[in-house]
């Protein structure tokens, strides 16, 4: 059995081949086939590298949004809610706060004591049919559209009148990603939601 091996390269497309015999017992793939297993490992290398390069980078404001406020407001449907706020500067929870920041809002009754619970982020126009308890969140940044995050919001406490805690890691539509922790008192102030 022979195996052709290239032996010059001109700078025209044809290549010279000569043969030398295989190795006893051993039998040579051949040329078109050598190509192809190279072929499909070079394919194999380029898909690895694609999906290594489609994880999530941070968002530029990771790290940066450092207050937080928790207080009873109301979902984008009007029903009662915790809503969180981090943002770059202090906020007392009256109107907007200084973009940019993040809200989160989390259906619950007014004097609702959430459970440890980590809730899914559901878009604006929800399906009705699935159940679960309401959870959005939103990034508001200076002179954009605000944009709904997807991802989870995890909850270890969340007792109105004392402290909301846990975390969060979400997503924008652009695959960036925003994560951490948060604290804060959670103001009982009553909310008036549907008016």
């Amino acid at each position: 059995m022979a195996t052709a091996f290239p032996t010059k390269f001109s700078g025209s497309v044809r290549q010279s081949f000569h043969s030398r015999p295989a190795a006893p017992g051993v039998v040579s793939p051949g040329p078109l086939r050598l190509l192809r297993s190279f072929a499909g490992a070079a394919l194999a290398m380029i898909m690895l590298g694609g999906c290594a390069m489609a994880e999530p980078t941070d968002h530029p404001l990771q790290n940066k949004l450092t207050h937080v406020l928790a207080m009873r407001g109301c979902t984008q449907e009007d029903a009662p809610a915790l809503e969180i706020y981090l943002t770059r500067a202090a906020y007392a929870g009256k109107g907007d706060p200084a973009a940019p920041y993040l809200r989160f809002e989390v259906a619950s009754a007014a004097s609702e004591t959430l459970p440890a619970m980590t809730v899914s982020l559901v878009p604006l126009n929800r399906d009705t049919r699935l159940p679960g308890r309401i959870a959005r969140g939103q990034l508001v940044e200076t002179g954009t559209t605000p944009l709904w995050l997807s991802g989870t919001l995890s909850l270890t406490t969340a007792v109105p009148g004392k402290t909301a805690a846990g975390s969060y890691d979400v997503r924008t539509a652009d695959g960036r990603r925003l994560h951490g922790s948060f604290s804060a008192a959670y103001s009982a102030k009553p909310t008036v939601c549907g008016g």
